[in-house]
């Protein structure tokens, strides 16, 4: 029997944790944690997969604090980089409702940029899987 744990059950003990302990941490520090895991791209599947996680992310891309709006999305941006997650997230209604709703909003900063992007993606991968 093997003692090691699996960086993904780590992975998904921490950040059961993270939301555990939310309420004493700020907005700010539990997106730049899920940004600090994102950056390790095993963890990436993970990520993208727990709902809490995905989630969060989703509702800091739309805070009003452009700071944190930047970390969530670059963080999802980092999430759809990996092979496993682009067609997950491609496909999360969710995701592509708060990006076409940051598309729609009066703001051209970085952040709606990576939200562009994030969904021009989705657009093109739709494309493919129609022909």
């Amino acid at each position: 029997r093997d003692s090691a744990i699996r960086p993904g059950a780590q992975v998904c003990g921490f950040v059961s944790l993270l939301f555990a302990i939310q309420t004493t941490m700020s907005v700010k520090d539990v997106v730049e944690k899920l940004r600090s895991l994102a950056e390790v791209p095993d963890t990436r599947p993970i990520i993208a997969r727990d709902e809490r996680c995905l989630g969060g992310l989703i509702q800091f891309a739309s805070n009003t604090d452009r700071e944190i709006a930047q970390i969530a999305l670059e963080t999802i941006q980092m999430l759809a980089t990996h092979a496993q997650n682009m067609e997950y997230l491609l496909k999360h209604a969710e995701l592509t409702s708060a990006l076409d709703k940051l598309l729609r909003s009066p703001h051209t900063d970085a952040s709606i940029q990576i939200a562009a992007q994030l969904r021009c993606s989705h657009h093109a991968q739709q494309r493919r899987s129609r022909s």
